[in-house]
């Protein structure tokens, strides 16, 4: 029996060698894509890994930051509690004193009606002391007036009465001790 079918095994190495040429040729082409995206994952891996580190630097230097600061946000804490404390202490004494300024000029009236009172009784004093003075001036007038309208008959009684010439005599024969000031001649100094 012939067969008349062609040899087989030209026909398979033929189906091989060109499944081997196609494979070959899909690895080149899946080369050319996977190595660059291979070399871009291990370049995105990399830079991942450094923002995972760098963000868990900064995380810890935030963390530290923030107990730094907590403990100063507690002794600010403290601070304005002991300032509140004082002030609310200070406004208790503030209200104390402005309930005793509120009494003290509640009696500022009555001081203004007694010192309107004193300002009368000093303006009345004034006007009194005025009229007072006006009659001093107008005694010391009349005591001129007076000297004035004596002493000519005086003189005339003196002249009369021997003891009178007597003692104007004594007072012209005594000897003076002291001389006026204003009789003595003014000498220009040099």
């Amino acid at each position: 029996m012939e067969n008349n079918l062609p040899n087989p095994q030209p026909v398979q190495s033929i189906d091989i060698d060109e499944l081997a040429q196609t494979m070959t040729k899909g690895i080149r082409r899946w080369e050319k894509v996977i190595y660059p995206m291979i070399v871009g994952f291990i370049i995105l891996a990399a830079y991942g890994f450094y923002l995972i580190y760098h963000v868990t630097k900064d995380m810890h230097t935030i963390t530290t930051n923030m107990t730094t600061m907590s403990v100063a946000v507690v002794k600010m804490a403290e601070s304005m509690d002991n300032r509140m404390a004082s002030i609310d202490t200070q406004m208790g004494q503030i209200n104390q004193h402005m309930k005793q300024m509120t009494e003290s000029m509640a009696s500022i009236p009555k001081m203004t009606a007694s010192i309107d009172g004193m300002n009368r009784s000093i303006t009345q004093l004034n006007q009194n002391i005025y009229s007072m003075a006006y009659s001093t001036h107008n005694i010391s007038g009349n005591l001129g007036e007076l000297n004035q309208n004596i002493s000519a008959p005086m003189n005339s009684i003196n002249n009369v009465i021997p003891w009178a010439m007597m003692s104007s005599s004594n007072k012209q024969s005594l000897p003076q001790t002291q001389q006026d000031p204003a009789a003595l001649p003014i000498q220009p100094n040099h």
